[in-house]
């Protein structure tokens, strides 16, 4: 049988996994285990060649692939829960809505705005803690439980591609870095936060909530504990650490952890005596947080694991010769389709799931440029950080609000291909495909 249609059967079975997980009845962290371990019996009963060798070396060595991107999450975790410990989260977010007054859209503007800031540098753990906090002062705003969730879920996760640590995670398959990715991510990210701000006027036009009103729990607003103004710069910290100074993401993770809790000394009442065990409650806390996404990148690991086979290698790479587009018109549709359809549920779009091995066979064609297979990823990225019922803090919003997933999914699916598509045109035009 022939490459293309064994790639056909293994997208079959994905989506048999997917209505699974649609149905919530398959996890995530499952389904990425099971599905590189049935990667590799298709190709093997279609194409022959398989050992139980083949799946001992998957299981044996699937979880070590993303051995450097667990070690970066792990620190990035440990900066996040330095940054909540410390109070630096709460700050930010409480005041920035604090700003707001008595206008709601103003308050979920700068609630939404401000989250992405803190997500900058503290990541899921603090999209966890904006959540918490976000989440109660749009609900006492008159905002539906459906309505705070998408636009809460959607402002933590929007600035998502600019993450110091998803860079050390692409950079294992797509072997581009943060720094080179730069120029186009500051280019991009404005129509990101733009997508975003029009579905907030757009939820508040259909949903016909008032632009001026009193707010009934100003008590939300108060801030526990106070930090010095020039806290408030943290979350920029590994940013700074990476670009500028041109520090290791784990390094600059370290560095940061260390001076946020340096920075809010001022008015803490904490005791030197105290600092042994504040840093090892945030060290402890901060790998503890990042558990779930950890376990997503083992799964990941199993399946760029499957990839790396001969013989599924070889199945990956002539489907994707045979239908990977040369024009720019047909680079945007392919794309584009790929994405709406298979950029979901861990998929072969997905960056976080089926698509790193995709991604990395495309690399491995060479038949585009390295930076542009980067923005291509940074356009899936945003895709699935906002779109993708799957990811993390989606999932714990949900909770908080007792919202299903799938309700989640649909009210945000077409904002998320809005700035997927938007990416895929702006780094064709970026990058002189026309």
């Amino acid at each position: 049988m022939s490459p293309l249609a064994t790639f056909s059967v293994i997208i079959a079975v994905y989506l048999v996994l997917v209505y699974a997980m649609y149905r919530e009845t398959l996890p995530a962290i499952w389904g990425l285990m099971l599905m590189s371990v049935l990667t590799v019996a298709i190709v093997a009963i279609m194409r022959g060649g398989v050992t139980y060798k083949d799946f001992y070396a998957l299981m044996a060595q699937g979880a070590y692939r993303v051995a450097p991107a667990v070690f970066s999450f792990m620190f990035a975790g440990v900066f996040a829960r330095s940054q909540i410990d410390t109070g630096i989260v709460e700050n930010v977010v409480k005041r920035a809505a604090e700003l707001g007054g008595d206008r709601p859209l103003i308050v979920t503007l700068l609630l939404g705005l401000a989250s992405a800031y803190v997500t900058l540098g503290a990541f899921a753990g603090g999209a966890f803690v904006c959540l918490v906090i976000a989440l109660p002062i749009l609900l006492s705003l008159g905002l539906s439980p459906i309505t705070a969730t998408v636009i809460q879920a959607f402002a933590v996760g929007h600035a998502g591609m600019l993450w110091a640590q998803h860079w050390a995670y692409f950079n294992s398959f797509a072997k581009v870095t943060l720094n080179e990715m730069w120029p186009f991510l500051v280019v991009y990210q404005p129509f990101v936060t733009a997508t975003w701000i029009g579905l907030v006027i757009y939820q508040f036009k259909v949903n016909k909530l008032p632009l001026r009103w009193s707010v009934p729990a100003k008590n939300l607003f108060k801030v526990e504990r106070k930090v010095p103004l020039y806290a408030l710069l943290c979350p920029l910290l590994p940013l700074f650490f990476i670009l500028v100074l041109k520090m290791s993401d784990i390094m600059s993770f370290i560095l940061g952890s260390v001076v946020a809790v340096i920075v809010t000394q001022p008015g803490s009442g904490r005791k030197l005596s105290e600092y042994p065990g504040l840093f090892s409650r945030i060290y402890i806390n901060g790998i503890n947080d990042m558990a779930y996404l950890i376990a997503i990148l083992v799964g990941i690991g199993y399946i760029t694991r499957a990839a790396d086979f001969p013989f599924v290698k070889e199945v990956l790479g002539q489907s994707l010769q045979s239908i990977l587009p040369s024009s720019s018109i047909g680079f945007i549709l392919f794309f584009s389709v790929f994405m709406i359809f298979f950029d979901l549920f861990r998929g072969p779009g997905q960056p976080w799931g089926m698509g790193a091995a995709v991604f990395g066979a495309i690399v491995g064609l060479g038949k585009y440029p390295l930076l542009v297979t980067g923005a291509l990823i940074a356009a899936y990225d945003s895709f699935c950080l906002v779109g993708d019922p799957t990811t993390g803090y989606v999932v714990y919003a949900c909770a908080l609000t007792k919202v299903s997933i799938i309700d989640y999914f649909k009210k945000v699916y077409v904002s998320a291909i809005i700035l997927g598509v938007i990416g895929i045109v702006l780094l064709t035009i970026y990058h002189g495909m026309w």
